[in-house]
C-alpha cells in the first residue's frame, strides 16, 4: 500500500518514512530514519478508523504511562503523539522475526528453547507488573526475537487504547486480545484484569511454541472463546512426550480457569518452568514417615492375603473359558483408504478418500473424533498415545492422539508411508526407493538401505516382536516381494512374492496378516525362527478385486474395502443437477482433468485386475479410450488445445511422455531431466515447471536441461499456472496449509488466497478465478488485477460431493467433474468391521478342514 502523503507530510520535520514493514488489526508499521538521532525507528500509525473514536489527548495521556518501562526483554517506546490527524508511536527498529512467523516455519521450538524464551518474557512480565502496567496483548505476533533475545512489543498499548476509548471499544471494531491467548477473564469482558491474564496469556504461547498449537482451537471466535471459558486443557504431554512433566505441570497451572488459581505473580510461574520437582509437589502430597510405613505394612499384608488366594484359585482351577469374540460394524460416513487399531485394542484411527479427513474411534464410545490432517496411512506408535505418518504434503510427522498438534519430523523428501519401532525410532521408505530411519522426537534421517536403480522401493509395514526385525515390501517393477530387514545388520531376505500384496502385519501368537488381491488372508509365521508355515485362512473378501485396508492391535482386527466396487465419473453444474457418465467400464477413477475445449475428460483408470492407465472420455457419451497400456503411469495433464496428455512413469523418475489423446501413434519424450517432481505445463505446452529434488525449475519443452533457469522464493507444492503464464498459484505450509499467488519473477511480494486450508488448486480457463478444496468444501475464489493480484470475493460451492476424491472444473466454470466410488449394491462404501479376540476366531478358523 502506498505511504500516505498526509503522514509522511506531518512527520517530516523528525522522520523520514522509507516504506511499509506491515500492518495489522490495529496499526499499520512503516520503517523510518529518525533525523535527529540518526538511527532507524519503526512506527506504529493507528488506523484511521480507531484515532478518529480514541481521540490523540486522551491516548497520548495513557501512553506515557509505557515510556518509562525499561527492561532488557521489553521494546521500549521512543516517542508517541498526533501528526496530521494520524495517532502514532515509535519503537526502535530491531532486525529479528516475531515467534509467530518463526512458529509459521517450524511450527513447534525446542523445549529447552521455548522455555528459555517464555522464563524471559515471564521476566519483564514481573518487572511490568511491578510496576503496575499490564500488558493484556501478549501473543506470538507480539514477541520479537532478536539473536534468539524475545524483546516483547507493544507493551501497554492496549491498556492505552482500550483506557482512551472508555466505553466505546466496539465502535473501533478492535477487540483487545487476540482469541487463542485471551484469558478467561478477557473473554468473558471481566473489567477486573490482573497479572495473572498476562501470565495465563503467555502459558498460551508456550504451549502453542512446544505443541504446535494454542490450547484451544476451533473455526471461530466464539468457538475458541467458549472453549476458553468452559474446557479443560490438554495437557501438553499428551500431545508431546519431549514436554517435562514439571514444565506441562506448570503450564496446567498457569492455564487454570479462575485467575486465583494460577500462579500469584510472573516469576513465580517462570521459577516453576525450572523447577524439576515442581509436578511432583503439584500433584502429591508428601506422606509423614509413619504414614509410609503403614504404607509398607498394610501392602506387606495385602501382598501375603492375594499370594494365599492366589494359591487357593490354582488349586481349584476352573475350566479355561474362552474369550468371547465381538464383531461390530463402524459407520466412517465415507469411503476409507486406511486403517490402524491402538496396540490395547482401544481404538480405531482411519484416514479417509477425501483429502485431508482422518477420523479416530474409542471401540467403547459412538463418537466420531475428526482429526486436523491427514497422513497416508496413519500408523498409532506404541505407546497408542501419538501416530505417526506421511501428509498429502509429503512431511512426516507425529502427533498427539486424538487432537494433537501435529509436530513434523522431517520435510518433503520422505517415501509413502512410515512405521514406528518400539526403539524410538520411525522408520520409513525414502523417496529415491531407499528405506530408512528417524528418531521420534525429530533429527537427521539415517539411510538404513541407499537409493539404487535396481530397487526400485522399499516401504516398511511392521516391526516383529523381537524389535530389530522389519516385515517390508519391495518393489522392483512387477518382481514385487515381502522381505524381512534385519536392522543391525542392514539386511533384507526375502520371505516370499508379493506382487497384489499392498500390506502385511504380524498378529500374535503366530501369524502374517496380508491383502492378497481383494482377500484378506492369514498364514502362520514363526516370529522367533522367522519361518513361513503351510496354507492361508481367508479372513474376509473385497468386492470386484478391490483390497482391503487393514489394522492389528493387540487382539482386534480392523478392515474396511478400499475405495469401493465400482467407479463413476459424475458431472455436477453450480445448481446441484448431477449425472453420472454412461458407458465406464468396471474399475475406479482418480485425477479427473478437462481438456481445454471441455470435450474429453482425462482420468486414471484402476482396472479390476489391478492395472493403472491413464485413459480419456469422449463427453457427451464415450467411450472411454486406452491411452496407455504399462501399467504404471501418473496423469500429469492435457498439452496443447487437447490433442495430447502428458504423463510420467513410475519407473522412470526423470521422464516426462506424450500420446495422443485417440490412444493412436506412439509413447513420445516430451522431457527428460535427471529428476523430475510434479510437472506443471503452461496452457500453451511449451514451458513446464518441475522440481529438481527441493528446487523448482523452468524448462522450455524440446531445449536442453542446460537452458532451464531456477525458480526462486516458492517453497510449496501444487502449483498451477495462469492461463496467461503470467501468475502462479501454489500451496504451502503456513499456518496450516495456505493457497498463494504470485509472479514467476521474484518480486518478494505474494497474495494469500485461502483462509483456513486449501489443497488441490485449479485456474478457471479466463484466468480470474481459483478453486481449491477447504477440507471438505469446494472454494471458488475470484480475482481482481493490476500490478498484483486482489482476492475480491471467496464463497464455498455448496454443490460439491463430499465423497468424491478428486474433481476438476470446465473451461466455461459451470460445471465440474468428480470421481465417485460405491459397492455392488450401489451404495456408498465406508464401513469399518471391527474384531475384538480376533485371535480366537484365528484359532478356530485354523482348526477347521480347507
Amino acid at each position: 500500500m502506498p505511504i500516505p502523503d498526509r503522514l509522511v507530510a506531518a512527520l517530516a520535520d523528525r522522520y523520514r518514512i522509507e516504506r511499509e514493514l506491515g500492518a495489522g488489526g490495529m496499526a499499520t508499521v512503516y520503517l523510518a530514519a529518525d533525523l535527529k538521532h540518526e538511527r532507524k525507528v519503526a512506527i506504529k500509525v493507528l488506523k484511521p478508523e480507531l484515532a478518529a473514536v480514541l481521540g490523540a489527548e486522551r491516548f497520548v495521556q495513557e501512553i506515557k504511562t509505557t515510556a518509562a518501562l525499561s527492561h532488557p526483554h521489553i521494546l521500549p517506546l521512543f516517542d508517541s503523539g498526533e501528526a496530521g490527524g494520524f495517532l502514532y508511536y515509535v519503537m526502535p527498529y530491531i532486525q529479528g522475526e516475531t515467534i509467530r512467523e518463526r512458529l509459521n516455519r517450524e511450527t513447534q521450538l525446542g523445549v529447552d528453547e521455548a522455555v528459555r524464551i517464555t522464563r524471559e518474557i515471564a521476566d519483564a512480565l514481573d518487572y511490568a507488573h511491578r510496576a503496575g502496567v499490564i500488558h493484556r496483548d501478549i501473543k506470538p505476533e507480539n514477541i520479537l526475537l532478536h539473536d534468539g533475545r524475545p524483546m516483547v512489543m507493544d507493551f501497554g498499548i492496549a491498556l492505552a487504547v482500550s483506557a482512551a476509548a472508555g466505553g466505546r471499544m466496539t465502535e473501533t471494531g478492535l477487540s483487545l486480545g487476540t482469541p487463542h491467548y485471551m484469558s478467561p477473564e478477557q473473554a468473558t469482558a471481566d473489567k477486573a484484569i490482573t497479572g495473572r491474564s498476562d501470565i495465563y496469556s503467555l502459558a498460551s504461547v508456550c504451549y502453542e511454541m512446544l505443541t504446535g498449537e494454542p490450547p484451544h482451537m476451533g473455526n471461530s471466535a466464539q468457538q475458541i472463546i467458549m472453549k476458553i471459558i468452559a474446557e479443560p486443557v490438554q495437557p501438553a504431554t499428551a500431545l508431546r512426550k519431549a514436554v517435562p512433566p514439571h514444565v506441562s505441570a506448570a503450564l496446567g497451572h498457569a492455564l487454570e480457569k479462575l485467575p486465583a488459581d494460577r500462579f500469584d505473580s510472573a516469576k513465580a510461574f517462570a521459577e516453576a518452568l525450572a523447577d524439576v520437582h515442581f509436578a511432583e509437589g503439584a500433584r502429591v502430597v508428601a506422606a509423614t514417615p509413619l504414614k509410609r510405613r503403614g504404607a509398607v505394612l498394610a501392602l506387606g499384608a495385602t501382598s501375603t492375603l492375594l499370594a494365599l488366594l492366589a494359591l487357593a484359585g490354582w488349586l481349584r482351577k476352573p475350566p479355561a473359558v474362552e474369550r468371547p469374540v465381538t464383531k461390530f460394524i463402524i459407520d466412517a460416513q465415507a469411503m476409507v483408504e486406511d486403517v490402524d487399531v491402538s496396540p490395547d485394542g482401544g481404538f480405531v484411527l482411519f484416514g479417509l478418500q477425501q483429502l485431508g479427513v482422518m477420523r479416530y474411534r474409542a471401540l467403547d464410545h459412538d463418537t466420531l473424533v475428526p482429526l486436523p490432517f491427514q497422513v497416508i496411512p496413519p500408523r498409532i506408535t506404541r505407546d497408542g498415545r501419538s501416530l505417526v505418518g506421511v501428509t498429502i504434503m509429503g512431511d512426516l510427522i507425529t502427533a498427539g492422539l486424538p487432537a494433537g498438534a501435529p509436530q513434523v519430523l522431517a520435510r518433503p523428501g520422505v517415501g509413502a508411508s512410515a512405521i514406528p519401532g518400539n526403539d524410538g525410532f520411525v522408520y520409513l521408505g525414502l523417496a529415491g526407493g531407499g528405506l530408512g530411519r528417524i528418531p521420534e522426537s525429530g533429527g537427521a534421517i539415517d539411510t538404513l538401505i541407499a537409493d539404487s536403480p535396481s530397487d526400485a522401493r522399499h516401504e516398511p509395514l511392521d516391526v516383529l516382536p523381537d524389535g530389530q526385525t522389519l516385515l517390508i515390501t519391495r518393489y522392483r517393477g512387477f518382481e514385487d516381494s515381502l522381505a524381512l530387514f534385519n536392522i543391525a545388520k542392514r539386511a533384507a531376505t526375502p520371505l516370499f512374492p508379493a506382487h497384489r500384496v499392498q500390506s502385511a502385519r504380524y498378529m500374535p501368537p503366530g501369524y502374517l496378516l496380508y491383502n492378497d488381491g481383494n482377500q484378506l488372508v492369514a498364514r502362520p509365521f514363526n516370529a522367533r525362527t522367522q519361518t513361513l508355515g503351510e496354507g492361508t485362512i481367508p479372513i474376509a473378501s473385497g468386492p470386484q478385486r478391490r483390497q482391503l485396508a487393514f489394522g492389528v492391535g493387540g487382539t482386534t482386527l480392523a478392515y474396511a474395502t478400499r475405495g469401493g466396487g465400482t467407479g463413476m465419473l459424475v458431472l455436477s453444474d453450480r445448481q446441484g443437477n448431477r449425472r453420472v457418465l454412461p458407458n465406464l467400464p468396471a474399475g475406479d477413477y482418480n485425477s479427473p482433468k478437462v481438456s481445454p475445449d471441455g470435450q474429453q475428460i482425462a482420468v486414471m483408470h484402476f482396472a479390476p485386475t489391478g492395472e493403472r492407465d491413464l485413459s480419456v472420455y469422449r463427453l457427451p457419451a464415450g467411450p472411454l479410450t486406452k491411452v496407455t497400456h504399462t501399467g504404471d503411469v501418473l496423469l500429469e495433464g492435457w498439452i496443447g488445445g487437447g490433442e495430447r496428455v502428458a504423463y510420467t512413469r513410475t519407473g522412470k523418475v526423470g521422464d516426462v511422455f506424450w500420446r495422443r489423446a485417440d490412444g493412436s501413434g506412439e509413447e513420445q519424450l516430451l522431457l527428460h531431466r535427471d529428476r523430475i517432481g510434479s510437472p506443471t505445463f503452461f496452457s500453451d505446452g511449451r514451458q513446464v515447471l518441475y522440481r529438481d529434488r527441493n528446487q523448482l525449475k523452468l524448462a522450455t519443452v524440446g531445449a536442453d536441461a542446460e537452458t532451464d533457469r531456477s525458480v526462486p522464493g516458492i517453497r510449496g507444492v501444487e502449483l498451477t499456472v495462469s492461463p496467461n503464464g503470467r501468475w502462479l498459484a501454489f500451496t504451502q505450509r503456513d499456518a496450516g496449509t495456505q493457497l498463494y499467488v504470485q509472479t514467476l519473477a521474484d518480486s518478494g511480494w505474494r497474495q494469500q488466497v485461502s483462509l483456513r486450508s486449501a489443497l488441490d488448486p485449479r485456474w478457471s480457463q479466463d484466468g480470474r478465478s481459483l478453486y481449491f478444496l477447504d477440507g471438505a468444501n469446494l472454494m471458488e475464489a475470484t480475482l481482481s488485477f493490476d500490478d498484483e493480484v486482489r482476492v475480491s470475493s471467496l464463497r464455498t460451492l455448496p454443490f460439491y460431493d463430499q465423497t468424491g476424491a478428486t474433481w476438476d472444473v470446465f473451461p466455461d466454470g459451470n460445471q465440474f467433474v468428480m470421481t465417485r466410488q460405491t459397492d455392488e449394491s450401489g451404495t456408498r462404501s465406508g464401513e469399518v468391521t471391527v474384531i475384538a479376540n480376533f485371535d480366537v476366531l484365528l484359532a478356530r478358523l485354523a482348526r477347521m478342514p480347507r
